[in-house]
């Protein structure tokens, strides 16, 4: 959790060069008011430059190769903030994300909320 490039660039660092960790990941979904008052979390979103330069500097601090940002996918959220983790993630959202980006993207949404009725075949 964080939004200062230079942080998050060390904290992934560690994971990935220290702890052999499998990914490291940038939460831009936390809705929660403690994450989201420290700049962190859903509120990173209000700067699409912010976002780039923390996943350029985490990707770049891991040693991987960067293309645009770096990120090698994306979790979609596809809630609001104020809808938290209740009611229903807006698919379109992850659709569109899929038609846009060259990378994979992840649809997240609650295991509740996933039923054989989910246009998981249009995501």
């Amino acid at each position: 959790m964080g939004s200062s490039p230079p942080l998050l660039a060390l904290a992934a660092q560690h994971l990935a060069l220290d702890k052999a960790a499998p990914r490291v990941d940038l939460n831009c979904g936390c809705p929660a008011n403690t994450v989201t008052g420290h700049g962190a979390g859903s509120s990173l979103l209000r700067s699409p430059q912010l976002v780039h330069d923390c996943v350029r500097a985490m990707v770049e601090a891991a040693g991987q190769h960067c293309t645009e940002a770096g990120a090698a996918f994306i979790t979609l959220h596809a809630r609001t903030k104020v809808q938290k983790y209740e009611g229903r993630a807006d698919w379109a959202l992850i659709a569109r994300a899929r038609q846009l980006l060259h990378i994979p993207v992840v649809g997240n949404v609650r295991a509740a909320a996933a039923t054989p009725t989910t246009p998981t075949g249009r995501c």
